[in-house]
């Protein structure tokens, strides 16, 4: 479980990286991919999914369905930002700038 969370919590953080933005427009990929990753977790291990979810500290709950659309926009735009580029960044200067 502990190599999951690390390498979820690597791949939410690159999609956030990679998209940029300010902090308030960080923050909704991140969620989106915690919030994600949740539903699959509960999913996995045969728990109850409730129809809305936590996306982002503080806002309403999104409706499941949503939650699936938007993890679906956030996809292509990391995958758009790829192309952009080129292919992916060297990730240690991304992420600690070296």
């Amino acid at each position: 479980m502990a190599l999951w969370v690390a390498g979820f919590c690597d791949l939410s953080l690159r999609a956030t990286l990679l998209l940029g933005g300010t902090l308030e427009q960080r923050r909704r990929p991140r969620g989106i991919s915690a919030a994600l990753y949740i539903v699959r977790n509960k999913m996995a291990h045969g728990q109850h999914i409730a129809d809305t979810v936590n996306v982002i500290e503080g806002e309403p709950k999104m409706p499941l369905l949503q939650l699936v659309i938007s993890a679906q926009e956030l996809l292509a735009c990391v995958v758009k930002a790829v192309l952009a580029q080129g292919g992916l960044p060297n990730w240690r200067v991304v992420e600690i700038g070296v």
